[in-house]
Order: structure tokens, then sequence, then C-alpha cells
């Protein structure tokens, strides 16, 4: 287990691991090419973008934010409240947007370069966005009594209600592969394969086309490794899921990692960047493996990191 690796990592460093200072800290020049990813943060009532690369285990370069606060001049006064405790922060369209969830029932999309929220909608307990096909999102809504449920938007408009709805208990996360054609979803200790029916018409639908069951229950994040493979957080252990096998094994690389609130894996690379928990289910830093390293931020309840496509 690696739970008290993010205290060793940031607090001292005890017999737990056998990780030197040098190795932990070392100076982020070394860590990264000139062309380093910038990564997206969310916690608390913000969304931050950072640079890693001016980073260290006690700072975090902030170069972008947005915050619960902007909503008092862009959206109804009821929406303040509603992005008190952001989720997600998924970047998408070569890095020009950003679809926002958060626990406190609601979900966005945020453009970038004029600081402005595009579309928003009251989504309970939301945990997950994923951008579809033909000018839609689909939201994944955890435990709440309106919950438990994958809900599409229509997001040409700026609000509305949601166009599909089907239950999943505790849905967690969701990812679009365009190589497919299909919708992947998580909740509890299911994993749903959909595809997109009449989905060029005005009356579209989820069809589900399977449903099977993770090796492990507590999902908490999906995400993409390459066309063929993706990532799924469990509290107990992550998976890698292949698609042409549809099958899950252990994620080698995180083998004795659990309870992981994001996870975001460069194949290319190696290098893993992620989120655990240090205080119930939030965390004052950001880690990565290949390289190791910790970005501190200790003024927000870290839920989950990306890293820009």
């Amino acid at each position: 287990m690696k739970q008290a690796l993010i205290t060793t990592l940031f607090v001292a460093l005890a017999s737990v691991t056998t990780l030197t200072a040098q190795q932990v800290y070392l100076n982020t020049t070394q860590m990264f090419s000139k062309h380093s990813k910038r990564w997206v943060v969310c916690g608390s009532d913000k969304i931050r973008i950072i640079d890693p690369e001016k980073s260290d285990s006690s700072h975090a370069e902030i170069i972008w934010e947005w915050n619960a606060t902007d909503t008092q001049t862009e959206l109804p006064a009821s929406y303040s409240s509603r992005f008190k405790h952001m989720d997600e922060c998924k970047p998408v369209l070569n890095n020009t947007k950003i679809l926002v969830s958060a626990s406190s029932n609601g979900a966005m999309i945020l453009n970038i370069d004029a600081h402005h929220c595009e579309f928003y909608c009251y989504a309970p307990m939301a945990h997950s966005v994923e951008l579809l096909p033909n000018n839609r999102i689909v939201v994944a809504e955890s435990t709440h009594e309106s919950g438990n449920a994958l809900e599409v938007f229509d997001i040409t408009k700026k609000t509305g209600t949601p166009i599909i709805r089907d239950s999943l208990y505790s849905a967690h996360g969701v990812l679009w592969y365009n190589e497919t054609q299909r919708l992947y979803a998580i909740g509890a200790k299911r994993f749903r394969i959909y595809k997109l029916t009449d989905w060029e018409t005005s009356t579209p639908s989820l069809t589900l086309e399977k449903e099977l069951t993770l090796p492990v229950s507590g999902s908490h994040d999906l995400t993409r490794i390459d066309e063929n493979r993706m990532l799924i957080s469990c509290t107990n252990g992550v998976y890698c899921y292949d698609i042409k096998t549809q099958t899950f094994t252990r994620f080698e690389p995180l083998i004795d990692y659990t309870n992981l609130k994001s996870v975001n894996y460069n194949v290319l690379t190696g290098q893993i960047v992620y989120t655990l928990p240090e205080e119930s289910w939030w965390t004052y830093h950001l880690s990565s493996l290949n390289p190791t390293f910790g970005i501190g931020m200790s003024d927000i309840n870290v839920y989950k990191v990306r890293v820009f496509e």
C-alpha cells in the first residue's frame, strides 16, 4: 500500500519507503523537457492550470484560475453554491476548454482564453463529464436522491435540462472513444459500454450494449491510455481495461496503490500523475511517478489533476 507514501513525500522520509530526499525532491528542471505539459487541478471552489516545470514540493506555479465567485457575474445566483466542491477538470478541444463537474451539484464548460463559462447545468452529485459528438456532453452523477445516473445535455444552449438519462448507481466516470464509437462508464462495481442511437436526430438515446463487473468495487476514475486501453482507479486498486479482449488486469506500475481519486498515464513517457487522499477524500499535493516528485497546494482540498492533451 502507498497510503503512507504521500506523507513521506512531503513531511518526512520515514522507514516505510527507501526513497531519499534527493530522489524525491529532484530539481524540476531535470524532470521535464522544455515543452512540459501543463496540469489542470480542481478542488474546493477552484479550477487551476499550473506549470509543473516551475513548481515544487511547497509551491504550485498557477498560470490560470477560475473560482466559484466568478459565477456571480456569469450565472444565476443559485449556481455559486453548486461549484463549491469541484471534482472534475478535463481539458478538451486542443486544451481550449475545460469540462467541469462538482459534487455540489453542477457541471459546466469553461473557455480558457475567454475565462468564461459557455455552458452550465444542474447535475446532482456530478463526478465527471465527457464530450460527445453533436455538441453534447454526458455527466456522471453519483449518490444523490436525484443522481445515480448518466445524463446527457445539449450544449448549444447556455444552460439546459437533460435530454437523456440512464440510471447507474454511484456513477463516477465517463469516457468516449472515437475509435470504437462507444461511451464507457463506471459506477460502483459496474462497467458499462454504450452506443449512441439516433444521434443525428432530435431524439437521441444511449443504448446499453454490454455491462461487465469490475474486479473490485468503489470505482473512482476512468481515463484513457491509448486507442485500446483505459485505466480504472478503484478503492482497492487500479486496473487496466482492454477493449479488444474485454478483460481487466491489475495495472502493474500502481500495483500497491489504492483509493486514487484521479490517475493519468502517459504511455509514451511512462509518467503517471495522480491524486491520493490525505484527509478524507482530498489531498494537498499533486503526485508523479516516473519521475517521482510532488507539488504542494495547501490552500485548497485537491480532488483531481488532469494533464493537458
